[in-house]
C-alpha cells in the first residue's frame, strides 16, 4: 500500500469513526428532599428532540446512602410526548446484591448507581418530552435515596 492510498484509507476511518460519536441529550440529577421522597412527588425531567430518526438510551442514575434500608427500589415512570400521549412503566432495580453489598459505586456511605431503562428508542414527534419518576415502593415517605437522575444518549 503506497502513502496516498494510506492516507485515503486514513482520512476514511477519521470520517466514518468521528460520525459515531454518541451525543448527550439530556444529563440531569435532582435531589430527592433528605426529609424522605414522598409517595406522591414526582421527580421530573424535560428535554428537547428534534431528531426523531435516531436511537436513544434512556438510562437512570440512582444514588443512595448506605442505610437504605431494601435491596431493590420500584419506580413508577411516566413518559409524555409533546402531543401529550403518554406510557408508564413500572421498573424495579436491583440495588445489593443477596449478600447486601451494594452494587453501585461508591465512597463513604453513598452510592451511585447507572441503569439503563430503554435502549434503541425512537421519539416519533419534534418537540418538548417529560418524564417523570416516581417511587413505587410501600412507603409514604422513602428514606436514604438521595438522587434521581436521567441520562438520553442519541446513539
Amino acid at each position: 500500500m503506497n502513502f496516498r492510498q494510506k492516507g485515503i484509507l486514513l482520512l476514511a476511518m477519521i470520517v466514518v469513526f468521528g460520525s459515531c460519536q454518541l451525543r448527550t441529550l439530556l444529563e440531569e440529577t435532582t435531589a430527592v428532599p433528605v426529609t424522605g421522597w414522598h409517595q406522591d412527588s414526582f421527580i421530573s425531567f424535560s428535554f428537547p428532540v428534534e431528531d426523531t430518526i435516531g436511537n436513544y438510551e434512556i438510562s437512570l442514575i440512582i444514588r443512595n446512602d448506605g442505610r437504605y434500608e431494601y435491596s431493590n427500589l420500584f419506580l413508577f415512570i411516566n413518559t409524555t410526548a409533546p402531543g401529550g400521549q403518554g406510557i408508564r412503566d413500572t421498573v424495579e432495580i436491583r440495588m445489593a446484591d443477596e449478600r447486601g453489598k451494594w452494587l453501585g459505586r461508591g465512597i463513604g456511605g453513598k452510592y451511585t448507581m447507572e441503569v439503563p431503562f430503554k435502549t434503541q428508542v425512537k421519539f416519533p414527534q419534534k418537540g418538548t418530552y417529560s418524564i417523570e419518576v416516581l417511587q413505587g415502593m410501600r412507603e409514604e415517605e422513602l428514606e436514604f435515596v438521595t438522587d434521581i437522575g436521567l441520562r438520553i444518549i442519541q446513539m
